[in-house]
């Protein structure tokens, strides 16, 4: 398979981003160019509260389309493969076909439509998982940014991930303009079939640069970072940076502007999207002379009143019916029709459970399930499990809880052991969830105990048992911890965890795990008709991030 090049015309303008609604202040005059951008879209029907979901994605843009009387650009700055119930046996196949869609022809190729690599992308990153990347770029009505990813080689000399759909950068036609698109992710460790990520900077700085050498009128990056690193680039770049900057990775909207320069980002799961017109002076005729081109953004939202496209719509209905009725009826389940629509328990307050609380700081969610895995073993001390098996990434709202969410939270099997460790060793186990903060699926949610954790500098305070405040954790003390067998093992970078450790494997005489983490949570649900209503007790002190003032906080 071969690599296409992008290709290009003329010189670059700079231009500054101006906030604002193109439908108030633009009245007689339309835009040369509209663009539409959404990220970190895991259900192809969108958020459990109605909104959002693909076929609205296609109502906006066949919208916009209308308004402007010209074709509308579609961009997507990454994650959607990965998470979701369906993707556990799809491999993200059902996303591909609901983003095929967003055209209006399911079997056409979109050339107005751009999508870049986020970190959920590589969510299978063995090296034989390499195919179901492959096979999904494969299948795109659409083309992937690759953000400079240099992907490993096959004995024969042919790339592992590669194909006509994956490029290096696009300069092409947007009304008078030409547009330049480039993108940039965030670098990960051990994915086997990637040789190495680029420094995201520098990639931006040399692709942009292309891009204007290529003939772009103006730059846009689509990058999958967090925003206090997209910033980081803008400013470090100043004249050489992108002139606008199409970001994911948080899942709330955002909207910066740095040195002129605008940063947009929308909700999760196309709850909202950013509506982008370009205006070019007219004594440039969008051809790159003396007048700035202005940019005019416009957050839309896409809420559950929000229009949705009737065909796309069906198409979603039929993949979750075709799914549904598979997952139900599969014989190690053995479960009644429409088995995931059904009530399991419910919730009297929200639950966070959202990736990017539950994987940053103590959620009231993260409490409570770290509390029925140390009830396994009345004994145990303390409790912590890696926030990355807790996979739901969105909070449950008051209500009825249903057995989709709670088999979306629990992507694997999750048996629990019971472990003799050290205060050493748990000061190193902490030292271990702050590395690399934020938003890595080795933070732990945990019980029995507390800690400070200062977000800024990167450190983290000793630890204190809940059962006794009087006195840090000492490092010679020993606790009994109940933990997943997944970090017993050592893995997700808790090496200092080994199988010496276990005193209980919690094993029946059959050999099989009598503490599975999923059956426990089903159970205490079903234990508690009224509701479940856990709070966060404080046993993570968060300092130094906007989002933790006015946390409680139990360590001294």
């Amino acid at each position: 398979m071969r690599r296409l090049a992008g290709w290009s015309l003329a010189g670059g303008v700079l231009a500054g981003g101006l906030a604002g609604c193109p439908h108030t202040e633009q009245q007689a005059e339309r835009p040369v160019c509209t663009l539409i951008s959404i990220n970190d879209t895991y259900q192809i029907e969108g958020a459990p509260d109605g909104s959002g979901g693909m076929a609205r994605v296609r109502a906006l843009r066949a919208r916009a389309e209308a308004e402007v009387g010209q074709p509308v650009w579609l961009l997507h700055a990454g994650d959607f493969l990965y998470p979701s119930l369906m993707s556990r046996s799809l491999y993200g196949a059902q996303m591909i076909r609901a983003l095929n869609l967003l055209d209006g022809d399911a079997a056409g190729f979109d050339p107005r439509m751009l999508v870049v690599f986020g970190n959920h992308e590589f969510d299978k990153p063995k090296l034989e998982d390499a195919p179901k990347l492959d096979a999904q770029i494969d299948a795109s009505g659409f083309r992937w940014l690759d953000a400079g990813v240099q992907f490993r080689e096959r004995p024969d000399g042919t790339m592992m991930v590669d194909g006509p759909n994956l490029v290096r950068q696009v300069v092409e036609p947007c009304g008078s303009l030409k547009i330049g698109f480039v993108g940039a992710t965030i670098p990960l460790p051990d994915v086997g079939y990637v040789a190495s990520f680029p420094d995201p900077v520098e990639a931006l700085r040399l692709q942009t640069a292309a891009a204007r050498g290529a003939g772009a009128d103006y730059v846009i990056a689509v990058t999958h970072r967090f925003l206090a690193d997209d910033i980081n680039a803008l400013q470090t770049l100043g004249d050489s940076a992108p002139d606008l900057l199409i970001g994911g990775h948080e899942h709330d909207r955002k909207q910066e502007t740095i040195n002129g320069r605008s940063i947009l980002k929308a909700d999760a799961d196309a709850r909202s999207a950013w509506r982008i017109d370009l205006y070019a002076p007219p004594d440039t005729s969008g051809t790159g002379g003396p007048g700035a081109i202005r940019m005019v953004p416009h957050l839309e939202s896409l809420g559950a009143d929000a229009p949705a496209d009737p065909a796309v719509q069906a198409a979603v209905d039929a993949e979750w019916t075709s799914f549904g009725a598979a997952f139900c009826a599969d014989p190690v389940r053995a479960l009644p029709p429409g088995c995931l629509a059904d009530a399991v328990g419910r919730a009297g307050v929200t639950l966070e459970a959202e990736e990017l609380k539950i994987r940053r700081f103590e959620t009231n969610f993260g409490d409570w399930v770290t509390d029925i895995a140390r009830s396994a073993w009345p004994e145990a001390q303390i409790a912590f499990l890696n926030s990355g098996s807790l996979r739901l990434n969105y909070d449950l709202p008051p209500g009825p809880i249903s057995r989709k969410a709670i088999e979306t939270m629990f992507a694997y099997p999750t048996p629990l052991r019971l472990v003799r460790l050290s205060g050493a060793v748990l000061d190193q186990a902490l030292s271990r969830t702050v590395e690399a903060w934020t938003g890595n699926g080795h933070w732990l949610q945990i019980s029995g105990f507390a800690f400070r954790h200062d977000t800024q500098a990167g450190t983290h305070g000793p630890p204190w048992l809940l059962s006794d405040l009087r006195t840090p954790v000492a490092p010679l003390t020993e606790i009994l911890a109940v933990v997943p067998d997944y970090l017993v093992s050592g893995k997700d970078g808790y090496t200092m965890l080994n199988p010496g450790m276990i005193v209980d494997a919690g094993k029946d005489a059959a050999g099989a795990d009598r503490f599975e983490l999923k059956a426990m949570v089903l159970a205490a649900l079903a234990a508690a008709p009224e509701g479940i209503a856990p709070v966060r007790e404080g046993r993570i002190c968060s300092a130094g991030a906007p989002e933790a003032e006015g946390m409680p906080c139990l360590a001294p």
